[in-house]
Formats: C-alpha cells, sequence, structure tokens
C-alpha cells in the first residue's frame, strides 16, 4: 500500500442511499472501503500521509485509466482532517 505506484479503488457501485432509487442492502464496500482508508491507514496506524491516500484513491486511479479531463487535488483542497473521523448516522 505504500508503493508510489499503488493505487486504492473499490469494486462497489454507486448507490442511492435513500429515495426512490435506492434498492436492497447493499454491500459495505460501497460505502466503507475509502473512509475506511482514511481512518485505519491515514489516522490510526500512520502507514500513509493524508495526501497520499487521496492520491491514490483519485488522481492515480484516473492517470491508470487514461482520464485526463480531471486533475489531482490541488493544495489546500483538504482543510478539515478532523472531518475525516467516523460519526454515527442520524
Amino acid at each position: 500500500m505504500q508503493q508510489p505506484w499503488c493505487s486504492i479503488g473499490s469494486d462497489g457501485y454507486a448507490l442511492a442511499t435513500d429515495g426512490p432509487l435506492r434498492r436492497g442492502n447493499p454491500h459495505p464496500r460501497s460505502f466503507g472501503t475509502f473512509p475506511r482508508v482514511l481512518g485505519v491507514y491515514v489516522r490510526e496506524r500512520k502507514l500513509l500521509r493524508l495526501e497520499d491516500a487521496v492520491r491514490k484513491m483519485t488522481s492515480l486511479n484516473a492517470a491508470k485509466l487514461g482520464i485526463t479531463d480531471r486533475g489531482p487535488a490541488a493544495a489546500g483542497d483538504v482543510r478539515r482532517p478532523d472531518a475525516l473521523r467516523p460519526r454515527a448516522r442520524d
């Protein structure tokens, strides 16, 4: 995971959590992959720096797929690391 070429992704679906498009009981990977990386591997175990984790989940994957119309996160885009703390859903 710490190798610079190792990206982070999920094989989950983009799903609606409520409303008319909500269906069934989705697998947790549809919602939990990225929060787990940020919570466990960045905040708790300190295996990745926040900026490296964000790059591995965004621009690195886009580059591997040849998606060129999206840029990497710029400095200052992540302003509140405390917002990454897990919270119970209402």
